[in-house]
């Protein structure tokens, strides 16, 4: 046999290099592709969170543009005063003081008034002397224990006559207990119609506006 025919025949295979770049290419490109998703969802949250702060300072702005609702209310006239007077007294224990309370309402035509007398039942005792100013009072309470007097006066004319002067709603009488300063105070809050009123005809609104309390001094 011929020497060469016995030769082993050595096939040459293709090494991996060609194969091995071809694989860390894929890699590469996947690598890369991840990237790009997670930079488009930044992308992407980031104009959501604008839009949506955008959006928020828009509406605070028109929030802060709406002309706020005023209560009519608010805008009505209170012309009205109630007072007690003297403002100020001086006496003696087991003396007596008379304490008028007076309605100012010049021009106005009142359907009725309600007031709340309160007091210290440790330093006076009170008394109702007279009631006249409205042609019906439904409520006359005295109250020694807890130092309150609540009147409630009316009118059911249609048309009352206005105002021209001082109208004398009450008058009560209070008897000095013992040495002290008695503050006689009518119980107010402006536009509560559950407080010391002063009512308007034809509107039922109170117009009431300032009560001036009084004091009394008592000495031995």
């Amino acid at each position: 046999m011929d020497t060469q025919d016995n030769q082993t025949s050595v096939v040459n295979m293709p090494n991996d290099d060609v194969g091995g770049q071809m694989g860390q290419g894929v890699k590469m490109n996947r690598k890369w592709s991840l990237y790009i998703v997670i930079f488009v969802v930044f992308i992407v949250i980031v104009g959501i969170a604008w839009y949506l702060r955008g959006g928020t300072q828009q509406a605070n702005t028109s929030a802060n543009n709406i002309t706020p609702t005023i209560n009519p209310l608010k805008l009505h006239d209170y012309p009205a005063v109630m007072r007690l007077d003297p403002s100020s007294s001086s006496v003696k224990v087991g003396q007596s003081v008379n304490l008028k309370t007076v309605i100012e309402a010049d021009g106005k035509s009142l359907d009725g008034a309600d007031s709340i007398v309160l007091f210290d039942p440790n330093l006076v005792e009170a008394s109702l002397l007279s009631t006249s100013g409205f042609p019906q009072y439904p409520i006359k309470k005295v109250d020694n224990i807890k130092g309150k007097i609540t009147l409630t006066g009316v009118t059911f004319e249609a048309k009352p006559e206005a105002l021209t002067s001082d109208f004398i709603f009450a008058e009560i009488s209070f008897k000095a207990k013992r040495t002290g300063t008695a503050t006689i105070s009518l119980d107010f809050v402006k536009m509560d119609k559950s407080k010391t009123t002063v009512i308007e005809n034809g509107s039922s609104n109170t117009i009431l506006g300032s009560v001036v309390n009084a004091r009394i001094n008592i000495t031995n």
